[in-house]
């Protein structure tokens, strides 16, 4: 007489079976090349500290405390650092030089970026958004600064260098703002950028 295993059981190790290989294959896309005082990764919802030359994967959520800092360098160049009490998560990327593609969405839940965008992104085609829950900044080959407050859910962008394109997630396509070197806009949640606005020294 042979023995029929359960339905259930092997529905499940089917599953297991086949989400195994996208738990091998978990993509790094960069490094944590300095931090100050106990910065998180967030991974699969496990908590695991930040270290020095430690990967960074597709799917990670980056965590710094009120005193916290972290600088990540991604393969494609680009430059990320978090300020304290940030929250970031590293939700795309596509880095492929040799077929002339690169893809990088990066999403503030809450806190201070500032991302230095390498050269790659000034090739046609290439994308470099980040994105809150009120604003999106996408560029090519710049360094600006994005700010996310939760509490009062507005998104502030100051441009370093370059040109950036900022938007709201909830308005239609080409209602977007261009801000420059030492110019800043602020995105409101459910409503436009505002105009951009010099600023002093940064």
């Amino acid at each position: 007489m042979t023995t029929r295993t359960p339905r259930w059981i092997a529905l499940f190790l089917g599953l297991v079976l086949a989400l195994a290989p996208l738990v091998a294959s978990a993509e790094q896309v960069g490094t944590i090349a300095a931090l100050e005082p106990a910065p998180e990764i967030d991974r699969g919802g496990e908590q695991i500290p930040a270290t020095l030359g430690a990967a960074v994967q597709i799917g990670d959520t980056l965590r710094t405390g009120p005193t916290g800092r972290l600088r990540v360098v991604l393969r494609d160049e680009s430059v990320v650092n978090l300020a304290g009490l940030t929250q970031l998560v590293i939700s795309e990327q596509m880095f492929g030089p040799e077929e002339g593609t690169f893809s990088s969405v990066l999403g503030v839940v809450s806190g201070k970026v500032r991302a230095m965008v390498s050269e790659y992104y000034s090739n046609p085609g290439a994308s470099f958004q980040v994105e809150t829950r009120t604003g999106v900044a996408g560029v090519r080959g710049t360094d600006f600064v994005i700010v996310y407050d939760e509490q009062k859910q507005v998104t502030e962008v100051v441009g370093v260098s370059g040109r950036i394109a900022v938007s709201s997630p909830m308005a239609m396509a080409g209602n977007s703002v261009l801000v420059t070197e030492r110019e800043m806009t602020s995105v409101a949640l459910g409503k436009l950028p505002t105009a951009p606005i010099p600023l002093g020294d940064l």
